[in-house]
């Protein structure tokens, strides 16, 4: 039977209580004089039992802690003998218990250890075996990995050069675009300054130049060169001159000594510019420079100057690409020289045979071109014949100083009707102008206006006699006619009166259309006399207007008269200056309104050098369209001929005839039914003397 430790525990409790109160008991004997050995006994008695009860409580719990200790060392087969029946027997059961299943625990551990070392050697072999072939599939992958970069780096740097050979190709497909850009532009042009600028456009388009400054060697061209420059930045004129410095020493070098002419040139003119424009704020600098010469074969057409404010900008690699647009710009100057020797052959060719004498000279006014009609008309030699000689020909025509304008201004000059060697000549001087719109030169031209001179003359003598002797018969049948109108030879009833009137009216028109072509004619021939006298021009305008005024109190038209006060004597042919006045008054009164029109005359003082008279009336005017043949001879407005069906044309001709004749000038403003102002200035010197056959034949 199991004892329970409960029950031991609480006897071991109750021991002390059970030997304190013995021991009370035995004082109180001892007090009381009870019997010592009984209680002595019983004392030990008590003594014996508790000290078997602690021993047999406190072994089983030894026994357990050595056990436990035993464990703790690993002496798993340490076991607890313990035979007591209660909790801490069964303690030490289940502790031996657990010892053994520690035990064979352990011994399994173990044996798991003894097979889980083997299985580690024999993985770690297998791990050494695998690192083994791991190290050397690492070297051979970084074998790999160094092959790889060897071959990347390669890779780039071929990337780099193809892309430096794609930059290069795609410039060259640039640049070979352009050549045949060029080439194809290039032979379809026809002027060399049109070729250099289709040059200069696509040069800029690859190379980024300052200025490209052309000099082409024009052979057989009286302008000598031409010099040109396109600006590709805005640049100084002390840019230019460094330019132009570098091409004069250029065309004067010791290896160029023919060509020192053309430095000459240079030196002296100012090239034409296009593209950008000079500006004199520009920063830019001249830096670098390279000429490239304009040949085929051994022949010298020019150079193109390549100018760059910065350095390096006309690398050598643009050179080849450079030197082949020149060679295209070379083929096509070559082409248009060519050409234009071949129109300038058979431009002296034609005026070789030309009958209007020819005579060409330079900027320098040296003789470069003479035909033999020109030759023939001065009388001199091709070789001989200079500009001073031809001056000394044509004394008194001012044909030096026209020459000198005409280079100057590029007017074109006019001499009328100059005789010389029983020769009449209509002389043109004419500026002659390069490609470039510059005067290079000029020309003059000599018509021969002999044998219209000798018909207009034949015509002029026969209008003359043919008016003369008509007007001897006039004459007469407007005396007589005037005698029987006034019933010298007795009366006539009034229908033959009007027909006598009739034929009155008609004789006097016919004599008035002969006394204008008498003077048309000698006024033409140069046989009309002029014989001014001093004469205040007031004085003679008033006279004229009397004389016009019955005609224009018929048609109730009022005159108006306005004058300056201070008007001097001037040398006039009143006969003349009278004509000119009265053809205008009776222009003015014939085609004005009847009845409301009003005429003005005025005369003043216009400056120092010239008076001023003016005739306005407010009449039919002129229409815009033919305001420009006023002044020709026979000459009649559309509407002048519907308002007013007599007059020969011949008023307004005449009257500008004397005018300019007379150092003076004639002119109008007109519009149509608005009238019309015909102003008359005349020199304050007046008019001079000429002798003549004839004077003005007066109606």
């Amino acid at each position: 039977m199991r004892v329970n430790l409960r029950a031991k525990i609480g006897l071991l409790i109750l021991l002390p209580t059970f030997f304190t109160g013995c021991l009370f008991i035995f004082v109180d004997a001892v007090r009381e004089k009870n019997n010592t050995i009984i209680f002595f006994i019983i004392l030990a008695l008590v003594m014996i039992i508790a000290v078997i009860f602690v021993k047999n409580f406190s072994e089983p719990i030894k026994k357990i802690i050595i056990g436990v200790d035993k464990i703790k060392k690993g002496d798993l087969d340490y076991r607890i003998k313990v035979f007591n029946n209660d909790e801490l027997g069964e303690l030490a059961g289940n502790f031996n218990q657990m010892a053994e299943e520690l035990n064979i625990s352990d011994k399994k551990v173990e044996k798991y250890n003894k097979n889980l070392k083997k299985e580690v050697a024999d993985k770690t072999k297998e791990l050494k075996k695998a690192l083994a072939g791991i190290q050397n599939e690492k070297h051979d992958l970084e074998k790999q990995r160094l092959a790889t970069l060897n071959i990347l780096e390669d890779v780039n740097k071929s990337e780099d050069e193809l892309r430096i050979i794609n930059k290069a190709l795609i410039e060259k497909r640039q640049e070979l675009e352009i050549l045949r850009s060029l080439g194809v532009e290039l032979s379809s042009v026809l002027e060399i300054e049109d070729a250099i600028k289709i040059f200069s456009g696509h040069l800029a388009k690859a190379v980024d130049f300052s200025a490209a400054v052309f000099v082409i060697i024009n052979e057989g061209n009286a302008g000598g060169i031409t010099y040109s420059a396109c600006l590709n930045h805005e640049l100084s004129e002390r840019y230019m001159k460094k330019i132009k410095d570098n091409l004069i020493k250029y065309f004067t070098s010791k290896k160029r000594k023919n060509l020192s002419a053309v430095a000459h040139v240079i030196e002296n003119v100012k090239p034409h510019i296009f593209g950008k424009k000079l500006n004199n704020n520009s920063k830019l600098k001249f830096k670098e420079n390279i000429i490239y010469p304009l040949k085929t074969g051994n022949n010298t057409l020019g150079l193109v100057q390549l100018t760059a404010s910065d350095y390096d900008i006309l690398k050598s690699k643009k050179v080849e690409f450079i030197e082949a647009m020149i060679a295209n710009l070379s083929i096509s100057v070559s082409r248009l020289q060519t050409i234009v020797c071949s129109q300038n052959t058979k431009t002296s060719s034609l005026i070789e045979s030309l009958s209007d004498g020819i005579l060409m000279y330079d900027s320098e006014k040296n003789i470069v071109l003479m035909n033999p009609s020109a030759a023939k008309y001065v009388g001199f030699e091709k070789e001989a014949i200079s500009l001073n000689d031809v001056y000394k020909v044509f004394k008194g025509y001012k044909i030096s100083e026209k020459i000198d304008l005409s280079l100057k201004t590029g007017e074109i000059f006019r001499f009328e009707n100059v005789e010389l060697n029983d020769y009449y000549f209509e002389i043109f001087i004419i500026p002659v102008k390069d490609m470039n719109k510059k005067i290079v030169g000029g020309a003059i031209i000599l018509r021969d206006i002999t044998f219209l001179k000798k018909i207009n003359k034949m015509k002029t003598e026969f209008v003359s006699v043919a008016s003369h002797q008509m007007r001897t018969p006039l004459t007469a049948i407007k005396l007589f006619t005037g005698m029987l109108i006034n019933g010298e030879v007795g009366k006539f009833n009034k229908g033959q009166a009007e027909y006598l009137d009739n034929i009155y009216e008609s004789t006097e028109r016919m004599v008035r259309l002969v006394n204008d072509l008498l003077n048309v004619t000698r006024i033409e021939s140069g046989r009309l006399r002029v014989t001014p006298e001093p004469a205040i021009l007031k004085d003679m305008i008033k006279g004229a207007i009397a004389e016009a005024k019955p005609f224009a109190d018929n048609k109730k038209i009022k005159i108006d008269f306005i004058s300056d006060n201070d008007l001097t004597k001037i040398p006039l042919d009143q006969n003349l200056m009278r004509q000119v006045i009265h053809n205008l008054l009776i222009n003015a009164i014939r085609y004005s309104k009847n009845n409301g029109g009003r005429i003005i005359v005025e005369v003043k003082r216009d400056s120092k050098d010239s008076f001023l008279v003016k005739v306005k009336d407010n009449g039919i005017g002129i229409p815009e369209k033919m305001q420009k043949r006023i002044f020709e001879k026979f000459f009649r407005a559309d509407n002048a001929i519907k308002s007013v069906t007599e007059g020969t044309g011949l008023g307004l001709y005449v009257s500008k005839m004397i005018v300019e004749s007379s150092g003076g000038r004639i002119w109008f403003k007109s519009k149509k039914n608005k009238g019309a102002c015909f102003f008359v200035k005349i020199p304050v010197k007046g008019m001079k003397e000429r002798e003549g056959e004839r004077g003005l034949a007066i109606s």
